[in-house]
């Protein structure tokens, strides 16, 4: 409403909100582009879920648009756990269709944070600790990378490029993706600064935030070149901090919902050295 009313939205437009946000808008879009995601499909009805859940095949993520921390998204197995799930959905998580992902197990996870420009972007890869299925915000990661080969690292560093582009994105954004048997999947695209940005700031020594604010009034990526050169050349990890012993009856399962509270921090010149130090 606001944009309609002729007021400048600054960086990623409304426009590219939508089309990453809308689950299934985005997975139309990067299935348009070429680009490898989970087979899917999606619902828009209680039995249309449960009749598409077992047509793709178990286990499969529920997906509805526009969450943060996961909420609303469930891993279900089999068709038990999809009819329990629908005992307790509202009837408004219908109002948009919801996306089904076929799950990609024992995959290692990847998220990409971005600077961009709407036209060149710089990526940042960090690497989760723990495999698909745990929520980004639940798992530990490293920075830079320690266990993706240098061709896998320069393709994603590609498919972030190529995304950001398509997807308009100006600022700060961030894309998670899969790696399974050597092949890249695309799981989600967010216009936004995700919670790793802090942590890449203190690793990396960039100021991200200040660079994506000259970005969305306007700049270019290439006129921040100085301002892009990494500083810190360290080994840094990030641990997630959970509250369950303040949180009495809430169940330690960690899943597709974030359940951490926190974060702290570790750097070395090796990942056992920075492991170490927590």
């Amino acid at each position: 409403y606001i944009e309609n009313m002729g007021v400048e939205i600054l960086g990623s437009k409304t426009a590219a909100i939508k089309k990453a946000e809308d689950r299934l808008l985005c997975s139309k879009e990067l299935t348009k582009m070429g680009l490898r995601v989970p087979q899917w499909t999606n619902a828009k009805s209680k039995e249309e879920l449960l009749s598409q859940c077992s047509q793709l095949g178990f286990p499969v993520l529920i997906r509805p648009s526009f969450v943060l921390a996961g909420e609303g998204v469930v891993l279900v197995k089999n068709k038990e756990e999809v009819k329990q799930y629908l005992i307790s959905v509202p009837p408004s998580l219908f109002d948009r269709p919801v996306l089904i992902d076929r799950f990609i197990e024992d995959a290692l996870e990847v998220d990409i944070d971005i600077l961009s420009d709407g036209m060149n972007t710089k990526s940042f890869i960090l690497e989760q600790f723990e495999a698909t299925g745990v929520h980004s915000g639940d798992s530990y990661c490293v920075y830079p990378s320690q266990k993706i080969s240098p061709s896998l690292l320069k393709e994603l560093d590609g498919l972030a490029q190529h995304i950001a582009k398509s997807f308009s994105i100006v600022g700060l954004g961030n894309i998670q993706a899969a790696i399974k048997d050597n092949q890249i999947y695309i799981i989600e695209v967010n216009p936004r600064a995700s919670r790793t940005i802090p942590f890449l700031s203190k690793a990396t020594g960039i100021p991200l935030v200040n660079i994506a604010t000259k970005l969305s009034l306007g700049a270019s990526l290439k006129q921040m070149a100085s301002e892009l050169r990494e500083v810190n050349h360290f080994i840094s990890v990030k641990k997630p901090i959970f509250s369950f012993d303040k949180l009495p009856g809430l169940s330690t399962t960690l899943g597709s919902v974030m359940k951490s509270t926190g974060e702290s921090m570790a750097t070395g010149l090796t990942i056992e050295e920075a492991l170490a130090k927590f």
